[in-house]
């Protein structure tokens, strides 16, 4: 049996019915420590992960590029992109390429962070758990 490493209520303040969510912490490549910890949305429906510009500034995120994103109604709109080092508990995910979004937003957890993650969501007992 895995060990649990994170574990995490769901939100039930801000979303109806509750949403998954993780706190994850936020720094430039090559830091030690998270710069800022920010809670995320787990979506599995989400290509990619999208954060919060004034988190990047913060954070002193390097700019890589302007792209498109395109939106699940196939909406095609010009994005910034950075990269981030993640912190999730114990364990760190480097080199994320990330979209910036409105400063405040809510960030978004995707699916290239979370395929490398075991991740258990109970619904039932509105519990997300990342297992070492």
């Amino acid at each position: 049996m895995s060990k649990i490493m994170l574990s995490q209520e769901y939100n039930r303040r801000e979303f109806s019915p509750p949403m998954p969510v993780l706190d994850i912490g936020v720094s430039k490549p090559g830091a030690d420590v998270p710069s800022r910890i920010i809670e995320a949305i787990i979506d599995t429906g989400a290509d990619g992960t999208l954060l919060p510009r004034d988190i990047l500034k913060h954070a002193g995120a390097p700019y890589i590029d302007r792209v498109h994103l395109v939106s699940i109604t196939g909406e095609r709109r010009p994005v910034d992109l950075y990269v981030v080092t993640l912190y999730l508990g114990e364990r760190r995910v480097h080199g994320v390429q990330t979209v910036a979004l409105p400063a405040g937003a809510t960030a978004i957890l995707g699916r290239d962070v979370l395929n490398q993650l075991r991740l258990h969501l109970d619904g039932l007992a509105g519990v997300t758990e990342v297992m070492a």
